[in-house]
């Protein structure tokens, strides 16, 4: 019988394979997301780089793209969330 061997934690200083662009929010090709994570290849829609992030900072990054484009189709760009209440 084989013992199991307990998944190592994830370092939260290591870089995440970033499946998502920051800027477009557009989906990566398989094949790219480890060269596009690393900052060698740019966004398959928009053509961007990103730069190398935690998986934390990545998460930030998305939700701040995907509360600003909210922002822009309801109106309230540039507003902060304490002034739209």
């Amino acid at each position: 019988m084989t013992e199991t061997v307990p998944y190592p934690e994830d370092d939260p200083d290591e870089p995440t394979m970033q499946t998502r662009c920051p800027h477009c929010l557009g989906e990566q090709w398989a094949m790219t997301v480890i060269a596009f994570s690393q900052g060698m290849h740019g966004c398959t829609c928009c053509g961007k780089l990103t730069t190398p992030m935690t998986d934390a900072q990545w998460r930030a990054a998305l939700r701040r793209k995907r509360q600003a484009l909210a922002d822009e189709r309801t109106g309230n760009a540039g507003a902060r969330r304490e002034d739209r209440a």
